[in-house]
């Protein structure tokens, strides 16, 4: 729903109002779900405050807007959460509680209570029985309708869905002629009794409720000057705690920030709550959220990692998939493998490109241009002996010429690179543009 042409806001918002009206309310409400997994993936993993770009803020407005317009009980309980300001819920857990409050109201048995709610609310309660009390629980398969006439539930598994940041089934519920179609993210039935005892002798406190689930946290990464690959995994313990008593970072787990662990933590099963697939930086650059060349630097740091088609290129040259791993390896001081700094034979200024450079080798038919546009992309200042890489943007048509051209501004005299250019090799990384490459400078290794 996003335009790269990048109309003006006018133009914008009419071609989105005309493309939400085409669509259902079920349709705009999970939308308006997969924005605020959107939003937080951006605000976690690409430290970016406002979580959405210009694009995406305009589409929610607009969705929420033609909402409002189209239910006035949606516009109700809009409104009332707009004037919360204590409220923890985002715009999608709001919309989304709005529709389930739309269409006929029925009573029914869950957990041998009597409970009134549309059949959009009954098919939370079957996914909720489903996925966290197993089948144990007890829900009602008919429904009493106002006038006390009883009709049964049928339930029929639609077909699978992936937007990209969640996958899960669609089930199609109906109750006489009340029919709606429910998004089930992908979890698997956990049996009370095998979620109960999940951890319980590992809690060690005198609270029989709580629960420890493991998150593992893939820290592979791969040499970007040798290509060689390494395995490693982290285990994170987290209990399961109600979202008040919840940290959401710091060793417990919740409702609230499940879908943020899952961004790059990966669990087992059981699993008590609905699953959310894990974002891949690969997917991130194929949709344009990410662009390679681009820059992360970790807040309040000056540490940063530089983007390429393959992952996040920290400055000692380690290649990461995951955002969080690459953020763990980057703040971590343990020792890398031994391999000479080459970070201490840069000074902060980069070389006077503009000053007339020195005859250059035989062989080498460029000297350093004021026109090639050299930008450094990756220096780590508070440790130099991690910095063993070191990541240029340059102005070339292909990418031998951008290498070419990258060494004659190491070898430019006034460069401390200059003396050491025999033991360097330049690599080109990615094409970021119609005529300018990222290319990588790093020390010549014997390791395979």
């Amino acid at each position: 729903m996003t335009n790269s042409s990048h109309p003006p806001d006018g133009q914008a918002r009419a071609e989105l109002t005309k493309y939400a009206d085409s669509k259902s309310t079920a349709e705009l409400g999970y939308t308006l779900e997969f924005l605020d997994q959107l939003e937080e993936f951006n605000r976690v993993f690409l430290q970016e405050p406002g979580g959405l770009g210009t694009n995406e803020r305009l589409t929610r407005e607009v969705i929420v807007d033609t909402l409002c317009q189209r239910h006035p009980e949606i516009a109700a309980a809009y409104q009332i959460w707009k004037q919360d300001t204590a409220s923890t819920e985002k715009t999608g857990d709001i919309v989304a509680a709005a529709i389930r409050s739309l269409g006929p109201r029925y009573t029914y048995q869950e957990n041998g209570e009597v409970v009134c709610g549309t059949l959009a609310e009954y098919a939370v309660a079957w996914q909720h029985a489903q996925a966290i009390t197993g089948p144990h629980a007890t829900l009602s398969p008919e429904l009493t309708t106002q006038d006390g006439h009883n009709v049964a539930v049928e339930i029929d598994e639609l077909d699978g869905y992936d937007n990209g940041i969640t996958s899960g089934v669609v089930y199609r519920f109906t109750a006489g002629d009340d029919v709606i179609a429910h998004h089930v993210p992908d979890t698997p039935p956990a049996p009370a009794d095998a979620v109960g005892s999940v951890g319980a002798a590992d809690v060690g406190n005198n609270e029989p409720d709580e629960r420890v689930l493991i998150a593992h946290l893939d820290e592979s990464f791969t040499y970007f000057d040798t290509g060689e690959r390494v395995q490693a995994t982290r285990n994170v313990r987290l209990r399961i705690v109600p979202p008040t008593a919840c940290e959401h970072d710091n060793g417990t787990i919740c409702t609230e920030c499940a879908p943020s662990w899952q961004l790059d933590h990966d669990f087992d099963d059981p699993f008590p709550f609905p699953r959310t697939r894990r974002v891949t930086i690969r997917e991130l650059l194929d949709t344009g959220q990410l662009k390679p060349g681009q820059t992360l630097t970790m807040p309040d740091s000056s540490l940063s990692a530089v983007i390429t088609a393959d992952g996040l290129m920290l400055p000692d040259g380690r290649v990461f998939d995951n955002p969080s791993a690459a953020a763990n390896a980057i703040m971590n001081s343990s020792p890398t493998p031994p391999r000479m700094p080459l970070a201490e034979l840069i000074t902060p200024d980069e070389p006077p490109i503009g000053t007339p450079p020195s005859p250059s080798p035989v062989g080498s038919p460029e000297a350093p241009s004021v026109s090639w546009h050299v930008e450094r992309l990756s220096h780590d200042p508070g440790c130099p002996d991690r910095d063993r890489v070191v990541v240029v943007a340059i102005d070339a048509d292909n990418a031998e010429q951008a290498e070419r051209r990258t060494l004659e501004w190491a070898r430019h005299p006034n460069s401390p690179l200059s003396e050491h250019i025999d033991d360097i090799t330049a690599k080109a990384i990615d094409r970021i543009g119609p005529h300018r490459w990222t290319v990588a400078l790093a020390l010549k290794t014997d390791r395979r």
